[in-house]
């Protein structure tokens, strides 16, 4: 089934330091300044709030940002996220280095090694390129200056358990840092009580299904990160993951308790920066490689179609990517303008190692045609292109002017340009202004263009929709109004209003050609929505912090699979740090208001809301400490609409509780 190595533009390898105090960034390595001109739409977790989240991987953490749901893809193993309404991709930055080229998958990123995490949401398109519709996610972690060594282990429900060691040192002006981390889950045991074969064995009079069953969400994570800082100007990051997970509910939403989803991906960064009188030249090459693929996959079950196929549609399919890329940027800053002008190039090429299954495409037929035993199809008959390259590059103009002390303006140009998809040019104006001395307003305007994936390209039209090569990238533009007000040294409030425009959307239609009656087409209308977004932190007393988080968002004309994204997202937050031996959280995320698709007639979707609990106890210095992380308290039932043919939809969120051990010396 359907594996893409997708190229997203590069970004420039720079690295938040305006709205962040100047004594917080000369402690951070790899913040990125690219988001200096966010100063609400940025949020960044400490380490001790992530430790106190007790999130396993970056889904589960990002579920605590405001305005951000995580969901599962429509095979429910992947995550998919909604943020301010939206179904679209996210960046990842390690270190402000982009290293994450296909399509991430949010629930195999560790969170173990993150010092800091920085998430942008908003109209910030054109900082980071095309491809960073929904926002842009930094991982920053832990650099030689940490000087310690961490072992941590974890286990509990749900056949968990993870394990890390890191080691960071510095020698001179000279240091290493070398994390490890290995995890292993079931996932959850949700029951899922029809599939597709289930619509399929009411239509054929059979009885294929595998369902009712439980969904196949074990995942085994192996991540390494080598990093070296040598000198004050050159730092090499070297990077290490092999990931390994069940699919869900199947590929073709057909109970697959075979398949697997395979990637091992290695990645290479080589940075250079040199400050000089009044600005700054930062220079990065980066080299990355995977090789990813699907295995032991049975799109439907034995004894499918009438017994077509007593084996059951099966297909293994592997995939092989490489990309450099190169980027520079220069700042220079006057009294009044701080000047940014950066580039980068880009090439990578993917390759099909492999194809093998027991099937044939014939077009016009929407099912597939068996041809006994598994073949070879790697040479012959592949069903997505054998070779694929593909080369870019882009330029980026930037002036941050400060019109008094009181008032900044910030506008940006970026132009990128891609052999596959052509020109795309994507503006972005920005005002701040002090209102008060504890009052600042930011109207911010930017533009995105969503560039086609490889799978709507060149989709094979029986598990796929057909892919189109004439495919236009869709434009997004986006208008957004911030208020950062604080009413005392203990109470701050972040509100912000968006409205939004997608024109010529990508999005599935009937299409006679294809052998499964769908296509991938750019739709004429427009996809128009709005929404706010309210954090409110408040500290009561010296050991008490509290964050309160409301987002909305309503679409008035969508034509997309967006009416699953839900229209409410409250969550509420407490925090208590004795001061002493412990320190515990527990949070409260809540999910509503969302609906079904126009010709889905199912009864509405239920709201949930789960309550999430932390404990760390240090008892005296030398000893280590004692974790106790409970995932949903009360197991409450939370369900996510992936798919009409998961006729009750999909269990998420299953009760987990698990106990760890940290140690540091």
């Amino acid at each position: 089934m359907i594996l893409s190595f997708v190229f997203s533009v590069e970004s420039a390898a720079d690295s938040l330091d305006s709205f962040i105090p100047e004594d917080i960034l000369e402690f951070t390595e790899g913040y990125d300044k690219r988001l200096r001109f966010a100063p609400t739409t940025v949020v960044t977790l400490s380490r001790d709030e992530i430790e106190l989240s007790g999130a396993l991987n970056l889904g589960e953490l990002l579920e605590r940002i405001v305005g951000v749901h995580i969901s599962r893809d429509d095979s429910g193993y992947r995550a998919d996220s909604y943020v301010r309404g939206l179904d679209e991709n996210w960046i990842i930055l390690h270190n402000g280095i982009e290293i994450e080229r296909t399509l991430p998958d949010l629930y195999a990123l560790p969170v173990a090694d993150v010092e800091r995490l920085e998430v942008l949401k908003g109209s910030h398109f054109a900082i980071y390129g095309p491809a960073a519709i929904v926002g842009t996610v930094n991982i920053v972690t832990f650099s030689p200056r940490e000087n310690k060594t961490t072992i941590s282990t974890r286990g509990g429900t749900l056949g968990t358990s993870e394990a890390w060691v890191r080691k960071s040192k510095t020698l001179g002006e000279n240091g290493y840092s070398l994390f490890f981390y290995h995890s292993d889950t079931d996932g959850g045991q949700g029951v899922v009580t029809s599939d597709r074969q289930t619509e399929l064995d009411a239509a054929l009079g059979d009885s294929a299904s595998l369902a009712p069953s439980r969904g196949y969400f074990g995942r085994r994570v192996t991540d390494m990160r080598l990093s070296f800082e040598l000198g004050e100007r050159w730092s090499l990051d070297q990077y290490f993951a092999d990931r390994k997970a069940g699919l869900g509910v199947g590929l073709a939403q057909a109970i697959d308790p075979t398949g697997k989803e395979n990637l091992s991906r290695s990645a290479t960064n080589l940075r250079y920066s040199r400050p000089f009188d009044n600005g700054a030249f930062d220079a990065q090459l980066a080299y990355n490689y995977e090789e990813a693929s699907y295995t032991d996959t049975m799109f439907l079950p034995p004894g499918t179609l009438g017994g077509l196929f007593p084996e059951g549609v099966s297909q293994a399919y592997g995939q092989t990517g490489q990309e450099i890329t190169a980027s520079a940027i220069t700042r220079y800053s006057t009294n009044d303008h701080s000047l940014e002008i950066g580039f980068g190039l880009r090439y990578g090429t993917a390759s099909n190692d492999f194809d093998r299954r027991n099937y044939i495409v014939q077009n016009g037929s929407p099912l597939p045609v068996p041809v006994g035993s598994i073949q070879n199809f790697t040479d012959d008959e592949a069903l997505f292109d054998k070779d694929y390259d593909s080369l870019g590059s882009y330029l980026l103009l930037r002036d941050q002017f400060r019109l008094s002390s009181d008032l900044k303006l910030d506008a940006g140009l970026r132009i990128d340009k891609d052999q596959r998809y052509g020109t795309v040019v994507n503006p972005r104006l920005g005002l701040n202004c002090s209102l008060a001395q504890y009052t600042d307003l930011t109207i911010l305007y930017g533009e995105s263009s969503i560039v086609p994936t490889v799978i709507q390209q060149t989709g094979n039209g029986v598990f796929t929709p057909l892919g189109n090569d004439d495919l236009e990238a869709s434009k997004m533009r986006m208008f957004e109004i911030a208020i950062d007000h604080r009413f005392s040294p203990s109470v701050q409030l972040l509100f912000n209003t968006f409205i939004y425009r997608q024109a010529d959307g990508i999005e599935i239609v009937p299409d006679e050609l294809s052998p499964n009656g769908t296509a991938f087409a750019n739709l004429q209308q427009n996809d128009t929505g709005s929404g706010f977004e309210l954090t409110i932190d408040w500290i009561p007393k010296e050991r008490w912090s509290l964050k309160y988080g409301l987002a909305f968002q309503h679409k008035f004309d969508s034509n997309s699979d967006s009416e699953r994204a839900p229209e409410w997202l409250p969550s509420l937050e407490a925090t208590y740090r004795s001061g002493s031996h412990w320190d515990g959280n527990i949070s409260f995320f809540g999910v509503a208001g969302r609906s079904r698709e126009p010709d889905d007639d199912r009864d509405r979707i239920s709201d949930y809301t789960i309550t999430n609990l932390s404990f760390r106890y240090h008892a005296i210095k030398g000893i280590p400490t004692i974790t106790l992380d409970v995932q949903n308290v009360f197991d409450a039932t939370g369900k996510e609409d992936i798919s009409t043919s998961i006729a009750n939809d999909l269990p998420v969120w299953p009760q987990r509780v698990l106990l760890g051990v940290n140690a540091a010396f």
